[in-house]
Parts: structure tokens; C-alpha cells; sequence
């Protein structure tokens, strides 16, 4: 396994831009996403990950993708070393899954705001808040989440899976 040239990625390119070359890579499309909805394609999307599939089956690489509205980003680093490779596998791990609750707790919070009612009784304390005076998903009052019983398995899973990811990213790097 030796690193990417430039040859190897416009085969099997999809119709994605190269941004950068180098250690690390950016490719980007926006082919097939809907700019007046500012929305990521499907299409777009599959394409990417079959090119993070077709490197990794011959080349020693992390990879990431991601979408910003329309645009779908293929990022890797392009690198020969396992021990950095690992680090960066683990990292991006934990990246996701920190990824994963901010966007829960998001999703949850933009719930509350945009339900009906204009008030919000936190189950431990019992206050009536004010959805608008809310700034977050914990109740003013008393600091608790004020999260639905499925919310909050969800929530303590998410926490869970971050903390492992973190204390395996830990006992790496103290193993150096």
C-alpha cells in the first residue's frame, strides 16, 4: 500500500472536483443536489461513498464524508502510516459520535420550540417555562433535560458510545 496519486483518484472519480492534493484530500460535487432547496443529492451522496470504498480496499486511508446543503464532501487523509492511520480512525470516531448527540440534542430542542404549546413542564421540577425563554434542552430551573423517556435511553446510549470512543482514542495515545 503506497499513497494516492493523482492518476488513481481520476479513475475512479465520480464525478467529484479535487480541491486539494496531498496528505490530505478534499473532493466535492454538487451535481445532483437541489440548490434553491439547499439539499444534498442521494445520488451525490452514494457516489461519494463509493469512492471512499474503492480507496480503501487498496490504499491505507481515513475517511470522512460529509454535506454542507447542497454539496457532499469526500475527505481523506492520504497516508502510509498505520499507527497515525488508527489515531485518525479513532478521532474521527469520536468526532462522529460527539457529531451524533449535538445533532440529537438539536433535533430534540427544535422540537420544543416548535411545538404547539407555548409552555413546557419539566418532569423533575415540575416548572412551567416559557418555551421562548428556553436556550437549550435543560430546564432553566433546575439544570435536568427535559427530555421524553425514549429521548433520554436515546441521550444516556449517545453519552455512552462518546465515552467509550473517547477513553479507546485515550488508551491509544497513552500507549505510544
Amino acid at each position: 500500500m503506497g499513497l494516492i496519486t493523482r492518476e488513481e483518484l481520476n479513475r475512479i472519480n465520480r464525478g467529484f472536483d479535487i480541491e486539494e492534493f496531498g496528505d490530505n484530500v478534499s473532493m466535492v460535487t454538487r451535481d445532483n443536489g437541489d440548490v434553491g432547496e439547499e439539499e444534498y443529492s442521494d445520488i451525490d451522496y452514494s457516489s461519494g461513498l463509493e469512492i471512499i470504498k474503492s480507496l480503501k480496499e487498496d490504499f491505507n486511508i481515513i475517511a470522512k464524508i460529509s454535506t454542507c446543503d447542497e454539496w457532499v464532501f469526500v475527505n481523506f487523509k492520504n497516508t502510509d502510516n498505520k499507527r497515525e492511520t488508527e489515531m485518525l480512525r479513532l478521532k474521527a470516531e469520536v468526532v462522529k459520535a460527539q457529531n451524533n448527540l449535538d445533532k440529537m440534542v438539536d433535533g430534540v430542542f427544535n422540537k420544543i420550540k416548535n411545538q404547539k404549546s407555548l409552555k413546557k413542564t419539566c418532569k423533575n421540577c415540575e416548572s412551567n417555562i416559557s418555551v421562548s425563554y428556553l436556550q437549550n434542552c435543560n430546564c432553566p430551573v433546575c439544570g435536568i433535560e427535559m427530555f421524553s423517556n425514549t429521548e433520554q435511553i436515546k441521550y444516556h446510549k449517545l453519552i455512552v458510545t462518546l465515552r467509550e470512543k473517547r477513553e479507546k482514542l485515550n488508551d491509544f495515545i497513552n500507549d505510544i
